[in-house]
């Protein structure tokens, strides 16, 4: 009992506020650590594959500006340049999608599009603001991550079966011939220049040029490299023999 006749529970009273302070408090950096989760989740499922691409030149490709696609699609990009170890060309890094990694072989090709930009061809000119694109088309053979740029466009930028090679071998000068000329037939491509070579033989020295010829079933009309080795063997037999065009000697 009081003095003053009040009950103790009429005169005392408590009031409770629970703060919402301390859950702020927590906020941040649970909000820091979920921005970094996505960074990260961000980061490993973009991750690549570095490779690198031999060029003549840089013909105007641009770090982190120089893309690579497939069928259209980018699936990578240049991500740097520099020259390669005897200076006679360059060496373009280039990141590779994974989604792209499977296509990664020794047989896979690539060269630029829009390289050389002329006004007979209007959908080149693009180029002129955008600059070149690095085209990739898929091969097969083993894991590869060092690659040579064509210097044109393939005869047949999308085979429909796999080339048979034939190696020819020329006494003299092949002028200009480069990877990736056109190998034609009565005035129609049928495949394409693999690789070109220089021999001296010591025996009796003489000097030849090698020449590796990729040529594709499609272009002859015929359905794979089996047809064409058949077919080949007749003609070859029947007299037919390689020869540079008169603007190559």
């Amino acid at each position: 009992m009081s003095g003053d006749g009040q009950d103790v529970s009429e005169r005392t009273s408590a009031l409770v506020r629970h703060s919402s302070w301390p859950g702020w408090i927590w906020a941040l950096p649970l909000a820091v650590v979920l921005i970094l989760a996505w960074l990260l989740f961000r980061h490993f499922a973009q991750a690549g594959t570095d490779i690198t691409i031999a060029f003549a030149d840089t013909h105007g490709m641009k770090v982190k500006g120089t893309n690579v696609e497939y069928r259209g699609l980018k699936i990578g990009s240049v991500t740097a340049l520099s020259l390669t170890k005897n200076g006679d060309g360059i060496d373009a890094t280039v990141t590779i999608d994974d989604r792209a990694g499977k296509f990664l072989r020794s047989g896979t090709r690539f060269w630029l599009s829009g390289a050389h930009p002329s006004l007979t061809n209007l959908s080149s000119l693009g180029a002129l603001l955008s600059g070149p694109t690095i085209v990739m088309q898929p091969g097969t053979g083993e894991p590869a991550r060092r690659f040579v740029a064509l210097a044109h466009p393939p005869a047949f930028p999308a085979p429909q079966s796999a080339p048979a090679y034939y190696a020819v071998n020329f006494t003299g000068a092949v002028g200009g011939l480069s990877q990736g000329d056109t190998v034609t037939l009565r005035g129609f491509t049928v495949g394409e220049i693999r690789d070109v070579g220089f021999h001296y033989d010591s025996r009796d020295a003489t000097l030849e040029t090698p020449v590796t010829l990729a040529l594709y079933p499609q272009g002859f009309r015929l359905r794979d490299p089996a047809a064409l080795n058949a077919a080949l063997a007749r003609l070859v037999g029947a007299g037919l023999r390689a020869r540079l065009d008169q603007d190559r000697r």
